[in-house]
């Protein structure tokens, strides 16, 4: 039986959320430092995503012609 992703992401920050407010941190804080860590991560593999596609359209057309047309025509 595979776990739920969103109970373990739920899981997850409520672990953090009580590392957090162990250290110090008020629960306004501490929430808003799992809403940025979650924004950091969406935007790092949105970065992988588009680098990705380069490296295809690169692979693709080594020829630098990013217009549409094929080199060939």
């Amino acid at each position: 039986m595979t776990p739920n992703p969103q109970y373990s992401r739920q899981y997850y920050e409520d672990l953090l959320l009580d590392a957090l407010l162990d250290k110090g941190f008020t629960v306004d804080e501490a929430l808003s430092l799992i809403a940025l860590q979650e924004r950091v991560e969406e935007e790092w593999a949105a970065q992988q995503e588009a680098e990705r596609c380069r490296r295809i359209a690169r692979w693709r057309n080594p020829y630098g012609d990013y217009s549409g047309r094929s080199w060939l025509s």
